[in-house]
């Protein structure tokens, strides 16, 4: 069976925006994804909906996130009539990498590897 699913970390662009969308809340974020030292991110949109949607809303602009959840694209006609392609990650999982205000930072033991 093929599935669609992808899995990231990366940096919030932005913070996120949390909006009403029918009866339920949808989030979304850009995240900068890294492309190695010296190349240019890759940035893509990350949207998440109901209960996952709230814990997306309280990312902040620099903050460490990694997720999973199936690839969307869609193709769109902007004002100017252009036509336009979204690619965006509607997550199933969210993890905060970055320490939330007030926790304290996970440090990995001494002689550790880095994982990256």
């Amino acid at each position: 069976m093929i599935r669609n699913s992808v899995t990231f970390i990366g940096n919030a662009g932005d913070n996120a925006a949390l909006r009403q969308a029918g009866e339920k809340d949808v989030a979304s974020v850009s995240v900068a994804l890294s492309n190695g030292r010296d190349k240019e991110p890759t940035w893509i949109r990350a949207e998440a909906w109901g209960q996952l949607a709230e814990r997306l809303a309280t990312v902040k602009k620099g903050e460490r996130i990694g997720g999973q959840g199936r690839l969307s694209v869609e193709t769109y006609t902007d004002k100017e009539g252009k036509e336009r392609t979204s690619v965006k990650i509607v997550l199933n999982d969210l993890i905060y990498l970055s320490p939330k205000q007030g926790e304290a930072e996970i440090e990995a033991p001494a002689g550790a590897d880095e994982p990256f």
